[in-house]
């Protein structure tokens, strides 16, 4: 695999030379929907008060980025639990 994630906050990845990469938030390809959103909910709240947010999903493809972002019925993804999130901090 060419990266390893460190940590919660960090993933390295391997190459001729290797790099070590810091983020806010690093999430494994066993996190749930439920984690991810608890994770990133506080940013719904920042928009409210007036911060420019943006959430990015990085992957190769048909790791899951969409998935995570949408979701399904049955496992909303962030877009749908932030609207929900949303309108209930607005109300």
């Amino acid at each position: 695999m060419c990266v390893e994630i460190n940590d919660a906050m960090s993933l390295t990845v391997r190459g001729r030379i290797d790099n070590v990469y810091n983020f806010d938030s690093v999430f494994g390809p066993d996190t749930s929907q439920e984690q991810v959103f608890n994770e990133t909910k506080r940013l719904i709240q920042s928009a409210i008060d007036g911060f420019n947010v943006c959430i990015f999903a990085y992957g190769q493809t048909g790791s899951g980025k969409t998935f995570t972002i949408q979701g399904n019925q049955e496992l909303p993804g962030l877009t749908p639990r932030s609207i929900t999130e949303l309108f209930a901090l607005i109300s």
